[in-house]
């Protein structure tokens, strides 16, 4: 059995035998397993890292001032309601509401630069997180145009469409795999461009904030799921008429 795995790997580099290998290529391969071996090493101590700070910022936040502002915002969070508009709101809930905006957008970009796991806080929170989005979407368009800053709570926004409409194809997936990396901003770009498309398929409006998020998530899957059809139909054209 084993000189069968030596004759197959032998085989990848046109050799009858693994063995037969030039010590050059040896030593090569060797570096290459142990370069390998210690990235995928890395990646699982900076995932047990990430989990433990994302559980430690759990711990610390649970019953602080965070979970007493947001209960402020109950009425609005509880109906889907969206925030009136600033000038529309008394100061309590001005500030309450920059309280809780102010720290999902430290906790977007902690998990953004890879501090915090964004699976765990998917898995304990994920659902608040999409929910405070959408409730308080136009308050911030609101404050993007007052301050003339349009990426203001971008972390907090991109966070919510990698949560709530799972926009990470492939391409984005396998290249943070590997790195160990979030790419925030390469996925948000790809939804953007995504929706480009459905908004003219779908005769939508131009924004996708314009849109209602629910009904929206529902096209934008049926859309994926329409284009990997497509996609698996050619590849089933190409090999009937190639058989390869």
């Amino acid at each position: 059995m084993e000189s069968t795995l030596f004759n197959k790997i032998g085989l990848f580099f046109g050799l009858d035998n693994i063995t037969e290998i030039g010590e050059g290529y040896a030593i090569l391969l060797t570096s290459i397993f142990i370069i390998v071996g210690w990235h995928i090493s890395n990646l699982i101590s900076k995932n047990v890292e990430m989990n433990k700070n994302t559980y430690e910022l759990g711990e610390i936040t649970s019953g602080t001032k965070l979970k007493e502002e947001l209960s402020k915002l109950s009425k609005y969070i509880n109906e889907r309601s969206p925030l009136p508009s600033r000038k529309d709101m008394d100061d309590e809930t001005r500030r309450s509401v920059s309280y809780v905006l102010n720290h999902l957008e430290y906790i977007a970009s902690a998990v953004n630069i890879g501090y915090l796991s964004e699976r765990y806080l998917y898995v304990t929170s994920h659902s608040m997180v999409c929910l405070i989005y959408i409730v308080s979407m136009n308050y911030i368009l609101e404050m993007r145009s007052l301050r003339g800053a349009k990426t203001f709570y971008r972390n907090f926004e991109m966070l919510y469409v990698r949560y709530f409409f799972r926009s990470k194809s492939s391409f984005i997936r396998i290249p943070e795999l590997i790195i160990g990396e979030k790419l925030f901003t390469a996925s948000y770009f790809e939804f953007r461009l995504h929706y480009v498309f459905i908004s003219y398929i779908f005769d939508l409006p131009k924004k996708y904030t314009d849109n209602d998020q629910y009904k929206l998530k529902r096209i934008y899957h049926y859309y994926k799921w329409g284009m990997r059809a497509i996609i698996l139909y050619i590849a089933f054209l190409y090999y009937i008429a190639y058989g390869v």
